[in-house]
């Protein structure tokens, strides 16, 4: 009988054959290769995608995830758009919505990379004002 550990093993090898080591993404943990490092850190390493972010000074807004699967999740929202929008984002996205007068609006913990993002974002901002008012 094959244990959980040989099972990761022949699924990690037939990942790379299948892909291709540059079009994966190595787990920052057990050093593995895959296409949605995040998943496998919940899975196998027993951590949130969260709690691996913040390890590892990733942002926590961007996924993790590589260009082909990315692609495959879009067409997949294509194909099932009635669904994918109507019945999860409206109905079950409620309770996830800004509410208004909330306390905890913007104070949490950002990652370096998301610190970073934001005053990118800041300084792009700043500089499309000044171009129109000069």
């Amino acid at each position: 009988m094959e244990t959980k550990q040989s099972q990761r093993n022949r699924l990690t090898k037939r990942l790379l054959k299948k892909h291709g080591k540059e079009n994966l993404i190595q787990c920052k943990i057990c050093n593995k290769y895959f296409l949605r490092p995040c998943q496998h850190a919940r899975q196998v390493h027993k951590i949130s995608a969260k709690e691996y972010k913040r390890e590892f000074g990733l942002d926590n807004k961007k996924g993790i995830t590589t260009e082909s699967d990315k692609n495959n999740m879009r067409q997949h929202i294509k194909e099932n758009y009635d669904v994918v929008v109507s019945k999860n984002l409206l109905k079950k996205g409620q309770s996830t919505r800004f509410k208004k007068g909330d306390k905890t609006l913007g104070k949490y913990e950002r990652s370096e990379q998301t610190v970073n993002r934001l005053k990118r974002h800041i300084l792009k901002i700043g500089k499309g004002r000044n171009s129109l008012t000069t």
